[in-house]
């Protein structure tokens, strides 16, 4: 016979395995590959010439400015693309991984995949930090629907997951 609350415990924990697949599968999306929520790359970066500012960068700056004399951060003629490039970031496309900052809230844990339980059988992304809840902000309404939506491949893989997991968690009952 089955207990229920044996039963009820399989299905949470198949859920949350499930949804925790999904946020695997998102976050390569957008910090691997550079995809939004249609699966299309976000974009490129630009190569109009910027000023890079030396506290804001993970690494130092080239440190010269437009003309050649030294500055405390950096003047790229090829855009921010130069500089992502210099700071040994990926350049050929959109990441959002500069600092990592960003990827490291959106996983919601220094290393590895963890979501937050919001409800019974709701678990949600939670990014923590204020800064990245606006860079969330400002990327979707330049870009679209990026980290606020999945894919249709992301949406059967939660689905694809549950049943793989309820089913092995049900037989081990």
């Amino acid at each position: 016979m089955f207990d229920l609350n044996d039963i009820l415990a399989a299905v949470n924990s198949a859920f949350k395995d499930a949804a925790n697949d999904t946020l695997a599968a998102a976050s390569e999306r957008i910090f691997i590959e550079g995809k939004n929520a249609k699966d299309s790359k976000v974009g490129s970066y630009s190569t109009k010439p910027f000023y890079a500012n030396a506290k804001t960068s993970p690494r130092a700056t080239n440190g010269t400015g437009k003309t050649g004399n030294p500055v405390q951060g950096g003047y790229y003629a090829g855009g921010y693309r130069e500089y992502r490039a210099q700071q040994g970031r990926e350049a050929g496309f959109i990441n959002f991984r500069l600092s990592n900052s960003l990827q490291s809230d959106f996983n919601n844990s220094e290393s590895g995949f963890k979501l937050n339980q919001t409800g019974e059988l709701e678990y949600s992304i939670v990014i923590n930090r204020p800064e990245n809840i606006e860079k969330i902000k400002g990327q979707e309404a330049r870009f679209g629907t990026i980290f606020t939506g999945f894919t249709s491949a992301e949406e059967q893989l939660i689905v694809d997951s549950f049943n793989f997991n309820i089913k092995n968690k049900i037989q081990s009952l």
